[in-house]
């Protein structure tokens, strides 16, 4: 993740204070409700004019189904399904429809704000994560123009399983996720929406713990030459971590000089030179992250994954290319990082707008654009509840 602020205007207007990162430069602010931010849904027209033309397909009802979930605004195929996994997820789509239920998703997703101030200076949700959900909700009501029992998600929340590996405080957890039920029900999506705690699912197989336990003892994060497969893969992972960990124990010109080193192609090796606390902190992490996914992965059945094990009728998607599994695009095909891991931008005009996540520090001391700070009514957190470029 690279970042692009100005330094010296940052270091210059910055302020740090109970690890939030502000400004002292003006910027215009407005306000929103809620119902407002609804009602102008530019996702409402968008999905109207792409999908109408669905309704007319004398394809297999399965099919006109898949042509819907697979269109490029809604499927991330950077890594196309091969026909193998294709077929897997029609046959529960099939299944669901010969028993006339809802078409059945899981996913994992939505875990907390990012604690490092430089990405946001939010514990809440924000604009970000309501936009997922409405394209979500969305999604759900254009299939019931074709399939009337529609499709359900079941999120398998984050929070609790990751939030002790990166240090995130328990109680901004709990208010992120409290936070995004709330919306769930604001946008009339209780229906189509629920949830269960990620950690909870895992731990219904008895061996869980144990074997995430004896993974994160053995695991060794290689950052020399030469590099395996597996090295490159732990890597890319412990770059992440850099980014994520708990950052309460630098200063303001501390954590400027951080970023710089992280976005200068440093090698792994000089970084955890410069800054060892810092690096010992990602490298505890990216093994308590590989742990849980490899934990999944070996106590699964057949090859396949504890959550495809404990979900046998869902279609399991996922946020991120990973091979063999549907994607979904969170936000928009333009967009690089998850809701969480910044602040929400809100670009374009009326009929062609969209949402991307920028970081905070990006946004407040931005090199080339000016942004209006939008701030909403009721809002549990006085900061902005999302950016529009002006």
């Amino acid at each position: 993740m690279n970042f692009y602020f100005n330094k010296d205007k940052l270091l210059e207007n910055a302020t740090l204070v109970d690890g939030i990162l502000n400004t002292t430069e003006s910027m215009e602010c407005k306000s929103i409700s809620l119902n407002t931010l609804l009602e102008s849904n530019p996702l409402d027209l968008q999905y109207k004019q792409l999908f109408f033309q669905m309704l007319s397909s004398e394809q297999t009802l399965e099919n006109k189904i898949w042509d819907i979930l697979s269109n490029k605004s809604i499927q991330s195929v950077k890594k196309p399904l091969d026909v193998k996994s294709k077929e897997e997820y029609l046959q529960k789509i099939r299944f669901s429809i010969s028993e006339g239920s809802a078409i059945k998703f899981v996913m994992i997703a939505f875990p907390f704000k990012a604690t490092n101030p430089f990405k946001t200076n939010r514990t809440h949700p924000d604009f970000g994560e309501l936009v997922m959900l409405m394209r979500m909700h969305t999604l759900a009501k254009i299939v019931e123009m074709v399939y009337p029992p529609g499709l359900h998600w079941t999120i398998l929340t984050e929070s609790t399983l990751y939030q002790e590996i990166l240090g995130a405080p328990l109680t901004h957890s709990v208010s992120y996720i409290n936070g995004i039920k709330e919306f769930v029900k604001s946008i009339g999506a209780s229906n189509h929406i629920s949830f269960e705690e990620l950690a909870s699912v895992c731990n219904r197989h008895e061996q869980f713990s144990q074997t995430v336990q004896s993974i994160e003892s053995e695991l060794d994060i290689v950052i020399t030459q030469p590099q395996t497969t597996e090295a490159i893969e732990h890597q890319k992972i412990l770059w992440t971590m850099l980014f994520s960990v708990n950052m309460g124990s630098l200063d303001l010109l501390q954590l400027c000089e951080y970023h710089f080193s992280l976005s200068q192609n440093k090698s792994l090796e000089e970084i955890s030179k410069v800054w060892p606390d810092m690096f010992q902190s990602a490298v505890v992490a990216t093994k308590g992250y590989l742990a849980l996914n490899r934990a999944r992965a070996i106590l699964a059945e057949n090859g396949g994954n504890l959550i495809s094990d404990m979900f046998p009728e869902h279609c399991y998607l996922s946020l991120t290319q990973k091979n063999n599994r549907y994607c979904f695009i969170s936000l928009s095909g333009k967009n690089i990082f998850l809701p969480h891991h910044g602040v929400p931008v809100l670009e374009g005009e009326r009929d062609n707008q969209r949402v991307i996540i920028s970081p905070l520090a990006d946004v407040l001391f931005s090199k080339n654009h000016k942004y209006c700070a939008w701030y909403l009514d009721g809002d549990k957190e006085n900061k902005p509840f999302y950016y529009a470029r002006i």
